[in-house]
């Protein structure tokens, strides 16, 4: 019994020991979300409150981010993400009787691939660092859904009811973001923080945008058009900000 007891104990230093030579971090993100500059007319106004609608941001991004130290000053690490788009507008109005209603909704996935190296200060129990990363980015279709009713208010009957689905390609980009972040370990394996990272990106997206108009009261009725849209150079810009949580071993 004393054997195996003091068999346990060195194994246990050993892999303590490995773990303080060479730490492995995995770390939970949880982010600003990365959207797309679409422009579809009134879809793109930010300030809703001054012209009748109402705009719900239900966009969300998160990711693992697995983490190798190098040394006790230099890590190297491997960002993986998802942002999720969600935009949904809604407005409402009444004239001579007849209420206006419109909505539209936009949905988008963006995947991030982020390999990187940053250079920490360690005191105690806090860190700070910085370096810099290669972020990819592969980004999905967006689609817009949008409905335009007309109604009677004193009947209820619909004069109305159009719908139109715009599709508009995805793409990619990748460029060169720089990286600052803290960390706080209340425990040895557990750390929380949050990095700041901009970007400049190239980009090449979208391209041929369809839409489709239907009379949603006579199906038959429906016009489709396409139109050019494509974006690419050195335009994008994005700023992400992230809450980190991480575990090491």
């Amino acid at each position: 019994m004393k054997k195996v007891l003091l068999t346990v104990c060195v194994l246990f230093e050993l892999s303590f020991s490995f773990a303080q030579e060479k730490k492995i971090g995995v770390t939970l993100q949880v982010s600003s979300p990365s959207k797309d500059d679409v422009k579809l007319g009134w879809y793109t106004i930010d300030t809703e409150s001054i012209d009748g609608y109402n705009l719900k941001h239900k966009s969300y991004a998160t990711g693992v981010l697995f983490n190798y130290n190098v040394n006790e000053e230099a890590v190297i690490r491997l960002r993986l993400g998802m942002s999720k788009s969600y935009i949904d507008e809604y407005n409402k109005q009444n004239s001579d009787n007849v209420l206006y209603t419109e909505s539209s909704e936009g949905k988008q996935t963006k995947l991030h691939i982020a390999p990187g190296i940053a250079w920490k200060m360690n005191k105690d129990k806090f860190g700070l660092y910085g370096g810099f990363e290669l972020p990819i980015n592969l980004h999905g279709k967006f689609t817009m859904h949008n409905t335009r009713v007309k109604s009677d208010m004193l009947t209820g009957d619909v004069l109305e009811y159009k719908s139109q689905t715009i599709t508009i390609p995805g793409g990619y980009s990748f460029g060169l973001g720089a990286i600052l972040g803290f960390n706080y370990s209340p425990a040895k394996r557990f750390s929380v923080g949050a990095e700041f990272s901009p970007s400049l990106l190239y980009a090449q997206l979208a391209g041929e945008t369809t839409s489709v108009v239907t009379d949603d009261l006579d199906p038959s009725i429906q016009h489709t058009s396409h139109t050019q849209d494509e974006e690419k150079g050195f335009t994008f810009y994005e700023q992400r900000f992230s809450i980190n949580l991480s575990v090491w071993f």
